[in-house]
């Protein structure tokens, strides 16, 4: 069970970027694509989000994987990212999380990235993309 299995779900994309899954950079760009992975390597998803709407840290970072929410470690230091959206409070929002693969099932698999406003009330959740292990 994750921290916002109990939360609103609000409409729209969070202001976040999926910035790496295992050794696939960017799997949204142009749009999302599948992702392959090899088991029994672990998948390690890696990023940044923020509550653009109180303009400070997220309250959390899941990693929903297939229907399931995992908390992601959250508040690594981003410095690039309160640079580029000018917003000093954004300097820890980076997130990591890894996923053991051994007793997983081969096949697809979706992953999205929840972000949870910092007042802890409600979530607003990415696209979802499809991985693969194998």
């Amino acid at each position: 069970m994750g921290i916002s299995d109990t939360l609103t779900r609000l409409d729209g994309k969070p202001l976040h970027n999926l910035e790496t899954i295992n050794n696939v950079l960017e799997p949204y760009a142009p749009k999302a694509y599948p992702v392959t992975i090899e088991a029994p390597n672990p998948i390690v998803v890696t990023g940044w989000a923020v509550d653009s709407e109180t303009r400070q840290l997220a309250g959390a970072v899941e990693v929903v994987f297939d229907g399931r929410p995992l908390q992601a470690d959250y508040k690594i230091s981003r410095q690039d990212v309160a640079i580029a959206q000018k917003i000093d409070a954004y300097a820890l929002a980076g997130f990591r999380l890894v996923i053991p693969t051994a007793k997983l099932a081969k096949g697809d698999h979706t992953l999205s990235v929840r972000v949870v406003a910092n007042n802890l009330k409600s979530y607003r959740e990415g696209s979802a993309i499809t991985v693969s292990l194998r």
